[in-house]
């Protein structure tokens, strides 16, 4: 066994039921995994829903649902922005999130740039996602 692998080889037999225990009282008993992921999305969602909308009219900011290269996306702006975009890549480990719960983040983006700024809605997992939603080049339209 590799040296660094010999602390889990100590870890006691007591953690060991502690950690199992846990996992096991978070598996859903029907094995669907994805279950509760929808449910716990919308929760995410409707959590973040009053500092997003607090920030969108602090800054006095515009979202549009706008298509880049064949892909949707939501791009803020606030006042009048200048040539070019920001591409925003939203936070949730690709597992949560969106951008309209990043809007907190790209408002504040948008006002200090004096630039568009763009939030690709990208596949989230663990559903799969059928294809990428990156074209490679650059997005026309910018």
């Amino acid at each position: 066994m590799p040296e660094e692998y010999r602390v889990l080889d100590a870890t006691s037999s007591e953690a060991r039921a502690f950690v199992a225990d846990g996992l096991a009282a978070r598996r859903p008993p029907d094995g669907n995994r994805l279950a509760g992921v929808e449910a716990l999305r919308a929760e995410y969602r409707e959590g973040f829903r009053p500092g997003c909308e607090a920030t969108i009219a602090e800054f006095d900011a515009r979202l549009t649902e706008v298509e880049v290269a064949g892909v949707p996306c939501l791009e803020t702006t606030v006042g009048e922005p200048g040539d070019g975009a920001v591409l925003y890549l939203f936070g949730g480990g690709f597992v949560l999130g969106g951008p309209f719960e990043d809007v907190r983040f790209s408002a504040p983006l948008a006002a200090g740039l004096g630039l568009r700024v763009v939030a690709p809605y990208y596949p989230l997992a663990p559903e799969p996602s059928g294809g990428n939603c990156w074209t490679p080049g650059r997005p026309t339209g910018w």
